[in-house]
């Protein structure tokens, strides 16, 4: 989405962990709080807090937040969006390993920041975590979280040639690849009780989510490493999908810390399941998802914002407007396709002298560098810079040679082949960009502004850069 450009005048009001940043007509806050002050080893940190605009809660709006030790090294990096109150949340696990010492606690967003700090000590003696010694009411660790029966007859022993658990009624599955873990694991799966289902139906219903299956909490052995991720089947009730558009389904993670669901992803296999790879053991289900902006009701655009919304690629301006007319930046770009490919967040490295380590934007354009979908220019990126189309051309292409394999076909004159020579201006068309638009067009990511003219020079805006990233994802099949 848009930022507006702080650059006017920046105003510092330090209060109750909170900054304040005027702009032109606009004051943005951020704040932040940190659940304690002195933790032991072996618990967790809850870092939270809200943005504001003219003290307007700021739905939507990414914060990256950061954690470094006294050595200054980064052990925690997440981005997280606020809710429709304008809040955020993230919880930090420390094991019984971690060093001692103070350790600091950085909030970005809208161009400003916000750190406080906490103190590590030596774990107690029982291990429970939290500088008070009380457990949680909702236990955050797999190998903590109660057993039953039901759990005991769905669960199996796996050695090195993977294999599959189920259900007794076969409406869960999990698929176990061959050297999964780092050696034998046993994985047992536990439906939640129906007061359990009903407790996290209402937290899914704060966030605008529908729960359409049973809920699920997944157990494996204490010290068991995942080395190839496992494949989780979820099959349907006909009768929770009926009138539902199932590309508005996804697998969701539950937070126990923020009594919140975390997107995961998931995509319908051919026999209809909703079917996702997890690398990490918790409680999931299947969410619907569907978000009408109030600016998208009657748009040309809103297929394909609802289902990038549902799928936690494309957000709103405001928790109730979309803004499909305002541009799009090379860096809110590049963060689209980074979501819609999925790819790893890594610690920032600077590749780019304009890209700064607190920019929310950070680690996902360099995530596209790393990934080849984005490559700069004399070593900048100019990530506030518009995007045109020909450069969003560019980039999908990219995204789609980086899952498939797809190559550019080499431009001619034969207009049979090369799609640009349809347009009255092609001459407009960058050299580099050619074989790019040609091959965007033929695959079907993109298409002219009119039958006669693509508008290579023109900037895009937050309608067209939704609709291409929903035609990657069917061109990708993962909707």
């Amino acid at each position: 989405m848009n930022r507006k450009v702080i650059s006017l005048m920046i105003v510092f009001i330090m209060f109750c962990g909170s900054v304040v940043v005027t702009s032109g007509d606009n004051a943005y806050s951020l704040s932040l709080t940190i659940n304690n002050s002195q933790v032991s080893q072996n618990s967790s940190v809850t870092i939270s807090g809200s943005v504001a605009n003219d003290n307007t809660p700021f739905a939507g709006t990414p914060v990256k937040i950061k954690v470094v030790n006294e050595k200054n090294t980064l052990v925690f990096v997440e981005q997280v969006d606020t809710d429709k109150d304008g809040k955020y949340k993230a919880v930090f696990y420390l094991s019984d390993t971690a060093d001692r010492g103070k350790y600091t606690v950085t909030a970005s967003a809208v161009g400003i920041s916000e750190s406080g700090e906490f103190t590590v000590v030596k774990s107690s003696t029982g291990g429970s975590g939290g500088s008070s010694g009380s457990s949680p009411s909702t236990p955050s660790q797999p190998a903590q979280r109660p057993k039953d029966d039901n759990q005991e007859k769905n669960s199996k022993k796996f050695d090195s040639k993977g294999g599959q658990v189920a259900t007794e009624d076969g409406n869960l599955k999990i698929d176990v690849p061959e050297g999964a873990f780092d050696g034998e694991a046993t994985i047992s799966i536990r439906e939640l009780t129906d007061e359990e289902q009903e407790e996290t139906d209402n937290s899914a219903e704060l966030d605008g989510f529908k729960i359409v299956s049973r809920t699920y909490d997944f157990n494996i052995d204490d010290n068991v490493t995942f080395r190839k991720p496992v494949t989780v089947k979820f099959i349907l009730d006909d009768e929770a999908m009926e009138g539902k558009d199932k590309r508005l389904l996804g697998v969701y993670r539950y937070n126990p810390e923020s009594n919140r669901w975390q997107y995961v992803g998931g995509r319908l296999n051919d026999e209809g399941a909703m079917e996702v790879q997890l690398d990490r053991f918790s409680i999931y289900t299947v969410i619907y998802y569907e978000k009408v902006f109030d600016d998208m009701i009657n748009h040309w655009a809103k297929d394909a914002v609802m289902v990038t919304t549902a799928k936690h690629i494309t957000r709103g301006v405001t928790d109730n407007l979309y803004a499909p007319d305002e541009n799009v930046t090379r860096a809110q770009f590049a963060a689209l396709l980074v979501r819609a490919l999925n790819l790893q967040h890594q610690s920032y490295e600077g590749m780019f002298s304009d890209v700064e380590e607190d920019a929310w934007y950070a680690v996902e354009v360099e995530a596209a560098a790393r990934a080849g979908l984005v490559v700069g220019s004399n070593g900048k990126f100019n990530p506030n810079v518009n995007i045109t189309r020909e450069a969003m051309a560019t980039m999908l292409v990219r995204a789609l040679k980086h899952e498939e394999g797809y190559s550019a076909p080499p431009i001619t004159t034969d207009a049979t082949t090369t799609k640009i020579q349809q347009y009255n201006d092609k001459e407009e068309i960058s050299g580099w960009a050619q074989e790019y638009i040609n091959t965007a067009i033929k695959s079907g990511l993109m298409q002219g502004m009119s039958p006669s003219t693509f508008a290579p020079r023109e900037t895009a805006t937050r309608a067209q850069a939704a609709t291409t990233i929903f035609r990657l994802l069917e061109k990708l099949n993962r909707i």
